[in-house]
């Protein structure tokens, strides 16, 4: 049974979180207003040797690394998420940051690519027992590697990303009945991915076509399938779901409860996919109220 991670008042309304990602939003009303972010999607880094040619952040081993002693992480209130960058987790300060935000009360997510989780996974699952790390989500790149499914399971609250368009086929029946979660996220036609699409569009489109078709039907195969906003668009999956089930699971519009910030270049914006991003401001609130307008 999933256990209480933390539970706050945000504006006008009350979030409980559990420690296997299920959130609930409450109040009386016919609205939920928050005062400040629920969840944040931070970037530390933009070094990585990970090399993927569709990458719309752009990482190279060239990148640069966030300074994790920012004052803005400061103003994060307890009960926040962030959901983080880890890449091929080189950034010097990452394990100090964790545990910095782990006695301020905040909850860090973080998602590496699975090329970096073989040589990672005892760090991560000794962050894990130390509570400084929470879900994980790991980047599908390879689903014949035989050792993927053994380190997820040797994890806790791990979420596998797959990427409609690159996910295929094959990957679903490699990893069917593997009691694993996947979360959707919709292919992104920014930075190297602009590029990536243009070489490979038949193919991208064609594996979409796949899942708008498959993915519902083969639910059963996976242990739960969660969808980022572009995936939700990419695959129609409004129109696969009731009313009620979309009114109840929708978490929201991009900015309504979360925001975007790059601390390697200190800007933020609505989300990582705007191509117009602003100078950082001096809280995480003042940038979060600036994008909800």
């Amino acid at each position: 049974m999933a256990k209480l991670l933390a539970k706050y008042k945000n504006g006008n309304y009350v979030v409980r979180l559990f420690d296997d990602g299920t959130k609930i939003r409450i109040n009386n009303l016919d609205n939920l207003t928050p005062d400040f972010a629920e969840s944040i999607d931070l970037e530390i880094t933009s070094k990585c040797n990970g090399n993927c040619g569709y990458c719309y952040m752009n990482c190279t081993p060239q990148g640069q690394h966030a300074n994790l002693n920012d004052p803005i992480l400061d103003t994060l209130h307890p009960g926040t998420e962030l959901a983080i960058n880890g890449n091929d987790l080189t950034h010097p300060d990452l394990e100090n940051f964790l545990i910095r935000m782990r006695d301020k009360g905040v909850i860090v997510n973080m998602t590496i690519n699975q090329k970096h989780l073989t040589p990672n996974i005892d760090k991560l699952a000794n962050w894990q027992n130390q509570k400084l790390l929470w879900g994980i989500g790991v980047s599908l790149t390879d689903s014949n590697d035989s050792n993927l499914v053994e380190n997820i399971h040797n994890l806790q609250n791990v979420i596998l990303h797959v990427i409609d368009g690159l996910f295929t086929k094959e990957d679903m029946e490699n990893l069917k009945n593997k009691d694993i979660k996947l979360l959707m996220l919709g292919y992104k036609h920014v930075g190297r991915g602009i590029q990536y699409y243009e070489e490979n569009k038949e193919t991208i489109d064609s594996n979409i076509e796949y899942l708008k078709e498959n993915l519902f039907k083969n639910q059963k195969w996976f242990k739960g399938i969660g969808f980022d906003n572009l995936s939700l668009e990419h695959l129609d999956i409004k129109s696969q779901v009731t009313e009620a089930d979309w009114d109840l699971y929708f978490m929201g519009a991009e900015g309504a409860y979360t925001f975007f910030c790059d601390l390697v270049h200190k800007k933020f914006a609505v989300s990582s996919l705007e191509t117009t991003k602003y100078d950082a401001l001096d809280s995480v609130d003042e940038m979060f109220h600036f994008v909800r307008k």
